[in-house]
């Protein structure tokens, strides 16, 4: 009998000597992970990091919302006027334009682009929908509108 008392003694003593073991490895390895999960998020989530990720929304908004006209020949018309003219008299649109300019140097080899910001995105769909009805208006069949982009895309 003081045999098996004496295993059951040994057997607890190494149950409980594993189980310390167990938890000092468990403790050791959640330590490491949580260390290297803290690292990671504080990577994600620098100021810096979401700073550009709202610029690059913020910009790729703003493109949404702007048009670029090719071909419209430079005169000393108030330029607002001429492009909501072609806007409502062709495409029968009367979208709110918030900034309108030509882009490029100013030379008398080329006509500079038109570009020009509206209010909302939706308006800029349906004006780029409509296009197609200028190739068939007198004067405007080399004019083109295209959705501003940027020299990546």
């Amino acid at each position: 009998m003081a045999k098996i008392s004496d295993l059951q003694e040994k057997l607890a003593l190494k149950k409980d000597d594993e189980i310390g073991t167990v938890k000092s490895a468990a403790q050791k390895e959640i330590k490491t992970f949580s260390s290297l999960l803290k690292n990671t998020c504080k990577n994600a989530f620098a100021p810096k990091k979401i700073q550009a990720a709202v610029k690059r929304v913020a910009l790729e908004d703003d493109r949404s919302k702007s048009l670029i006209i090719f071909g419209l020949p430079e005169t000393e018309e108030n330029l607002d006027a001429k492009v909501s003219g072609i806007f409502l008299g062709h495409l029968n649109e009367k979208p709110k334009i918030l900034r309108c300019k030509r882009v490029g140097k100013d030379t008398s080899e080329r006509v500079r682009p038109v570009k020009f910001i509206l209010s909302s995105s939706d308006q800029a769909r349906t004006i780029l929908s409509k296009t197609k009805l200028l190739r068939h208006v007198e004067g405007f069949s080399s004019v083109y509108i295209t959705p501003d982009r940027s020299a990546a895309d």
